[in-house]
């Protein structure tokens, strides 16, 4: 659907039914419109007309302010220092140390 096809549908308001054959109106799908603009489109359960919903510029925005900071979810380093990795032996450690300049 193109953005002019999106804005000529028949606005309908919130919590009333179709226009058409008055029965209830469901979410269908968000239209993307472009530049940060995104449309709600409804449609007719019973007879399957189209109608627009809410205008929603900066969708992206939106939900950058609902998702948490990812550095709020860090958790610090144990007093010791970083753990041990249980995975690689002692031998192949030691051997890793060498060849990098370990630590």
């Amino acid at each position: 659907m193109r953005k002019s096809e999106a804005l000529a549908l028949t606005a309908l308001p919130r919590g009333s039914g179709c226009s058409l054959c008055g029965a209830p109106v469901r979410f269908s799908h968000t239209e993307y419109l472009g530049r940060g603009e995104t449309l709600a489109v409804l449609r007719c359960s019973h007879c399957g007309a189209q109608f627009r919903g809410a205008l929603r510029e900066s969708a992206a925005a939106d939900a950058e302010t609902r998702r948490p900071s990812r550095r709020a979810r860090e958790r610090s380093l144990p007093d010791g220092g970083a753990p041990d990795n249980p995975v690689i032996d002692s031998a192949t450690a030691e051997a890793l140390r060498e060849r990098f300049g370990g630590f």
